[in-house]
């Protein structure tokens, strides 16, 4: 394993994550469970940085990222199995989408960058 802290964390968080929904998990589909999570965090931020560095627009990196999420969720769903993700990820692993709302980001995004709100349509 990394030295990293936030590696660490995150590996003890998912530990917890799988534990609290009674989902047991052998080593080697732990370690790919944590390796798709790292990547989409990877990529999340990249992402972010364009967004902060004015490379893609809100709307693109809101786009790029829900579409990122619903990804991990269906790679999520294979490695599990349906059982075993249903138990962790519940209804909402159902319909898998980011917890923010379109409009409510994209305004959010409008105002720090000095601007009034934005139409999303």
């Amino acid at each position: 394993m990394n030295s990293d802290p936030d590696d660490y964390l995150r590996v003890v968080e998912l530990m917890d994550m799988f534990e609290s929904a009674n989902v047991e998990l052998d080593e080697p589909t732990f370690v790919k469970f944590a390796s798709l999570q790292k990547g989409m965090r990877r990529k999340m931020a990249q992402s972010a940085a364009d967004l902060a560095a004015d490379r893609i627009s809100p709307e693109t990196f809101f786009d790029r990222e829900n579409a990122r999420f619903k990804e991990f969720m269906g790679s999520a769903r294979k490695l599990l199995g349906d059982e075993r993700y249903k138990a962790v990820f519940g209804d909402a692993g159902e319909n898998p989408q980011l917890p923010a709302n379109r409009k409510t980001f994209l305004d959010g995004q409008k105002r720090r960058r000095g601007g009034s709100k934005i139409d999303p349509t």
